[in-house]
């Protein structure tokens, strides 16, 4: 279980790079090739809190080490907001929006639907988006509909509402029973509910980029998350962190967790994942 000052303690950093496999044979098949990172609360402080720009500068120069894993994004952002952190740090990766709805190539531009969703289940959650608007929102004064979504319907609480209450008061109130029942999947980010189709999560999208777009086993992947509905893929991924802003829950599930928060924990993530590239690289090469 992480401790406090899990990156300077040897036993953990021990148990980190058993993650990559021990003997020689291992070593190559789970080097980690592509890092998922999550946007909210991983590359960006939570909403409404200006980003880093220095620490995201630096994380662009960081992963052009040769060593460094390609970097890709899995998040529940719309598509143009994943466009646009993708030409700021320069993804050419094939990344996830709206929690496994969308799948964007930025070098082809490609916007891939999941296959999974269904023209009916887009027709119900219009329908639903008005419903909530109309019924449920107004008893909870200040929370709000993310503009700009496809796929998914994402609720910002009110303003200084911590989400998870928030999210055990919506999911709990009669009107979304009844609207929603078990039609639909809700889980939460950092900073919204998210009302996804049926089977659709952040690793669905994250298993049609690794078996249709690149070919690469979920095992020789890491990723890097803060919220709940990161999990899914956290707890499948060969590698898996978080920054120190995660949340309990996460913490407990990953393999290494920084004790910086948000960008600067994410270079302090892709420092260690360059380390131990590097060491896995020699002890290939000295057989």
């Amino acid at each position: 279980m992480p401790t406090d000052n899990y990156i300077e303690d040897a036993l953990h950093i021990k148990k980190f790079e058993e993650a990559l496999g021990s003997s020689p044979a291992n070593v190559e098949r789970k080097k980690i090739e592509v890092l998922f990172l999550d946007i909210d609360g991983i590359l960006t402080p939570s909403r409404g809190r200006p980003a880093d720009i220095r620490a995201l500068a630096e994380l662009v120069m960081l992963s052009k080490d040769p060593d460094s894993p390609k970097l890709a994004i899995f998040t529940g952002r719309q598509l143009p907001y994943l466009e646009a952190f993708c030409h700021i740090l320069g993804i050419e990766v094939p990344s996830v929006c709206e929690n496994g709805g969308i799948i964007f190539d930025p070098r082809s531009k490609e916007v891939i639907y999941n296959p999974k969703i269904k023209k009916e289940d887009l027709d119900i959650l219009s329908k639903l988006k008005k419903i909530i608007s109309d019924k449920v929102l107004p008893k909870y004064p200040g929370a709000k509909i993310e503009l700009g979504k496809e796929v998914t319907i994402s609720i910002n609480p009110p303003e200084h509402e911590d989400i998870k209450t928030f999210f055990h008061k919506f999911v709990n109130d009669r009107d979304i029973k009844d609207i929603i029942g078990n039609k639909f999947s809700l889980t939460y980010s950092a900073s919204a509910i998210d009302i996804s189709p049926p089977d659709i999560n952040k690793l669905d999208g994250v298993d049609y980029v690794l078996n249709e777009l690149l070919h690469i086993d979920i095992k020789r992947v890491g990723a890097v998350g803060d919220a709940k509905n990161d999990l899914i893929v956290l707890e499948k991924v060969g590698f898996s962190a978080t920054t120190s802003n995660g949340s309990d829950e996460v913490k407990r599930a990953v393999t290494y967790i920084s004790n910086e928060p948000d960008a600067r924990g994410t270079i302090d993530i892709l420092k260690k994942c360059i380390e131990l590239n590097k060491k896995v690289f020699k002890r290939v090469t000295s057989q």
